[in-house]
């Protein structure tokens, strides 16, 4: 749960740091050319960490979804067993009854604590695939809009680094 607010918190810095990218590009306000290079790479460094976690989430939903799976397996070897054994004995047949109900609350219980009550999420949404494509897709928009901004506004820097219109 820790490393998904971690996460969280980064992708919603970097987003901050294309927001202000997009301030300095579209508002023409002066700036050294250092802070243009460090947001830069810092939306760099935060997006591929992002995505790397976003990634190991995904996996750790799809391994959530894989639990309750093996139960039911588990569930239904035991019902093919007493099928094939036509005949089984008074405490054979408890056992399996016990057995197979502990399975059923189990399957219950995981399949409400880790995919509908608290799934793994980023952002607050249910980690996949689109979660990743999303969030990525709106930092390179961003990046992309604050490049255009800095090409339309006909920036150019002086030699010490400082911009001017």
């Amino acid at each position: 749960m820790r490393v998904q607010s971690h996460t969280s918190i980064l992708l919603c810095f970097s987003i901050l740091c294309v927001a202000f990218l997009n301030f300095l590009a579209w508002i023409q306000t002066t700036h050294h050319i250092s802070s243009i290079i460090t947001l830069s790479a810092t939306i760099l460094v935060i997006a591929f960490i992002g995505g790397f976690a976003m990634y190991r989430a995904t996996q750790l939903q799809q391994q959530s979804y894989a639990a309750p799976a093996s139960l039911l397996d588990s569930m239904l070897e035991l019902e093919v067993d007493e099928a094939l054994n036509s005949h089984p004995d008074e405490q054979t047949a408890a056992k399996t009854d016990s057995t197979k109900n502990v399975l059923r609350q189990l399957d219950k219980n995981v399949n409400f604590a880790e995919i509908i009550h608290k799934p793994t999420s980023v952002l607050c949404y249910r980690a996949d695939n689109g979660v990743i494509g999303s969030v990525l897709g709106m930092l390179m928009t961003g990046v992309l809009l604050a490049v255009q901004g800095f090409v339309d506004t006909g920036l150019s820097d002086s030699a010490a680094g400082w911009s001017f219109y």
